[in-house]
């Protein structure tokens, strides 16, 4: 009877591991974890904020490495990366070796636009997956498609600037007219033509991108001062609106840089490689 009795138990802890694995969103790695599949159900749904409620009571029962991996991983997804960084940072704390928090940092430094962290994360997770893993294979994946993903949304603000000079240069007089019409003294024309025209192909090239982003990310706050305070009319608020959120995709493009595929990566990794030129030059991030 006792045989029976034992592979019964086997088929049932086999049973239940299967369906905890088919739920997880990161790999358990501590025995003292908490149970964690509603958390895993809810992310999963991508219901983080249900997560997080779920989660944080945790924090003052369990100081476990899941737990802080996932409260960081459900932050991450709410667009808290500040709270995000922080809770993996005490995942790894507890558990340098954890696969999980490995790769969502990573993650996260490639959202952020430090891609250089991200990878020094692949080199601690090939140490650790010398066969490979699905937390390696992951963030690699992440790596590679940043740099496109950089040059896309380049090559979309850019396009903006570009046309708007050209419209300019091709139709001064009624671009000088309705400046005029405004107050603003004519003679800004070419100046705002320069900076559109400059600054945009800059961008587009990834050349001095942080600069340029900054100038263009002011000069859309004046133009939406300037052009466009009549909140009555319908179509000056959305111009405004729309200045308004050009001005913040510029600054995220000041914060993060051009990425792997511009000429500042370029001119960065020359610098890298000629001993006393680094410490001269500016330092780009990518």
């Amino acid at each position: 009877m006792k045989t029976p009795a034992l592979w019964l138990s086997v088929l049932l802890v086999g049973a239940s591991l299967a369906a905890t694995g088919a739920l997880a969103v990161d790999n358990v790695t501590s025995r003292d974890a908490p149970d964690l599949t509603s958390v895993r159900a809810k992310i999963k749904a991508k219901d983080y904020k249900a997560a997080i409620a779920e989660l944080t009571p945790m924090l003052e029962t369990h100081q476990q490495a899941d737990v802080y991996n996932l409260i960081g991983f459900s932050l991450r997804k709410t667009g808290d990366y500040k709270q995000a960084y922080t809770f993996y940072r005490k995942a790894l704390e507890f558990d340098p070796e954890h696969k999980g928090a490995l790769e969502y940092l990573g993650e996260l430094y490639v959202e952020t636009g430090q891609v250089d962290k991200a990878r020094e994360n692949v080199v601690l997770l090939k140490k650790l997956c010398p066969g490979g893993c699905e937390e390696l294979a992951d963030l690699e994946h992440a790596i590679a498609g940043a740099p496109a993903k950089a040059l896309v949304g380049r090559l979309l603000l850019a396009a903006i600037f570009l046309h708007e000079a050209w419209s300019k240069l091709t139709g001064y007089s009624a671009a000088l007219a309705y400046m005029q019409a405004f107050g603003v003294p004519g003679q800004l024309l070419p100046l705002a033509i320069a900076v559109e025209l400059g600054c945009g192909t800059l961008i587009l090239c990834g050349y001095h991108t942080r600069a340029a982003a900054l100038l263009l990310a002011g000069f859309c706050l004046v133009t939406a001062v300037l052009f466009h305070t009549k909140f009555g009319d319908r179509n000056q608020l959305l111009h405004f609106e729309k200045d308004l959120a050009i001005a913040g995709g510029l600054l995220v493009l000041f914060a993060n840089g051009a990425g792997a595929w511009s000429l500042d990566a370029l001119r960065s990794s020359r610098n890298r490689r000629e001993p006393g030129v680094g410490a001269r030059e500016e330092g780009v991030t990518t």
